[in-house]
């Protein structure tokens, strides 16, 4: 039908113009705005340290001119943020500009017989129970939504998790998720141990198994 083509255009015509515009380069403040913690400052210092005084020697006009474009194609993008977070296209620039040396890792643990058993670890080519679900790309974006800030939904997982491992194992008691702080040592110390030093848990739900 036709006005089914016309909406579908007008999808497509959305999208397209969120990820132009959302692709392109932003300049520190707004990195920051984005971001606001220590290792992103660091990391946008050097960056901004870096340009800055090529920077100072481009003429005033055209500075001017890559400032206001700037702002504006920022101020634009911000009008994609709810599309974006709903459809969970959205990308932060951070990504591209450091190096993140504390991160997470999500675990799926149940309990049966009172001994608690990994079931899944993102990474971890032993426990990898359903790694093809939790590795797809919109399931992690979720998942590690939930390491930082508020939770989201993170109590309904927990339960579609339970239902999930106790359908392939009706004698668990208990399953939970969680994540699990890791730290990343410097360079060449990774490369001789290949450890991450593993932090507490955080995050942890748990259910129990209403056994029938």
């Amino acid at each position: 039908m036709r006005w089914q083509r016309q909406v579908v255009a007008v999808f497509v015509a959305v999208h397209v113009s969120a990820m132009v515009l959302l692709s392109i380069p932003r300049g520190p403040a707004e990195v920051l705005r984005d971001a606001p913690n220590a290792e992103v400052e660091r990391a946008v210092a050097r960056w901004r340290d870096g340009y800055g005084p090529g920077f100072d020697h481009v003429e005033p006009s055209v500075r001017t001119a890559i400032w206001l474009w700037a702002k504006a194609t920022y101020s634009l993008a911000t009008l994609y943020g709810p599309y974006t977070r709903f459809t969970g296209s959205a990308q932060g620039w951070t990504m591209f500009g450091t190096v993140p040396t504390e991160v997470e890792r999500f675990e799926v643990w149940a309990q049966r017989d009172g001994e608690w058993t990994r079931w899944y670890a993102a990474g971890d080519e032993r426990d990898a129970w359903r790694r093809g679900f939790f590795e797809n790309e919109r399931i992690r974006t979720f998942i590690h939504g939930n390491a930082k800030g508020p939770a989201k939904r993170w109590d309904q997982f927990a339960e579609w998790t339970l239902g999930q491992v106790s359908a392939e194992d009706p004698e668990i008691d208990r399953v939970k998720v969680q994540f699990v702080h890791l730290t990343i040592p410097p360079p060449a110390e990774l490369a001789r141990t290949g450890v991450l030093a593993e932090g507490a848990p955080f995050r942890v739900e748990t259910r129990r198994h209403r056994h029938p």
